[in-house]
């Protein structure tokens, strides 16, 4: 079972889609589906991606974003599963346009699970996140 959610568009919410501070329409090439965004606050701006769960079940979580040399080196993406959160960051100048492994986490069935970037650190981009099913 796969789940991906890509990001809404400027100022839209729903659809598992949220956030704080303020997110502009970005011009780096290579997003998934139609754009992505970035953070043009003042680095208090999230990004959050919260997944519908049809059953209980361990995913591998994947996130994405759109590289560009203004972006942090260490963007501050978080996961919040059965067991907790879990923090790890990223380079957002290198690995743009693919998947990249966050970690594998338990999820409950329902909504209570997600995915957070931050640009506590500096300029982060919003893309998309993909929770793939572990064998």
């Amino acid at each position: 079972s796969e789940i991906v959610i890509d990001n809404a568009g400027v100022g839209q919410t729903g659809n598992g889609r949220s956030f704080t501070g303020t997110w502009c329409l970005s011009t780096a090439p290579n997003s998934y589906g139609a754009n992505s965004l970035y953070s043009c606050g003042g680095g208090s701006d999230t990004y959050r991606w919260t997944p519908t769960i049809p059953t209980t079940r361990v995913y591998d979580v994947y996130v994405r974003w759109t590289q560009h040399p203004n972006r942090s080196t260490t963007v501050p993406i978080t996961v919040c599963h059965v067991a907790g959160c879990s923090t790890r960051t990223f380079n957002q100048q290198q690995n743009g346009a693919q998947w990249i492994l966050h970690g594998r986490y338990s999820f409950s069935a329902g909504s209570a699970g997600y995915v957070q970037v931050s640009d506590q650190n500096g300029q982060a981009a919003a893309d998309a996140v993909r929770l793939l099913s572990a064998p």
